[in-house]
């Protein structure tokens, strides 16, 4: 799992990425602050055409979060995938290789 900030994604909020966990579809998280349990947050799948999901979030929130949340987890999706599907078996350094990968949006 990694928390990852404005200045890794150009995404404003924090994106949580994780491998695969419950019986969910692949998908990342996004916090308007740092990530908490249970915290209200908008997940979108891992998908060349992500679907966004709001838990919580005043619509606004959602809505302004949305597109741009969308939008990294499709640049990102195939490094995102690979990680939900293999991630639990990576070595520290491949971790931080695949963070170093991820690409930022503009």
């Amino acid at each position: 799992m990694a928390n990852l900030s404005t200045e890794k994604t150009g995404v404003d909020g924090v994106i949580s990425i994780s491998t695969s966990h419950g019986s969910h579809a692949a998908r990342i998280k996004w916090y308007p602050d740092r990530p908490k349990d249970g915290a209200p947050c908008l997940s979108a799948t891992i998908a060349a055409e992500p679907e966004a999901f709001n838990h919580h979030l005043p619509q606004r929130v959602f809505d302004a979060a949305s597109m741009r949340v969308k939008a990294w987890s499709a640049l990102n999706h195939v490094s995102l995938l690979d990680f939900w599907q293999y991630g639990t078996s990576w070595m520290a350094e491949e971790v931080d290789a695949f963070k170093k990968a991820l690409k930022r949006l503009p």
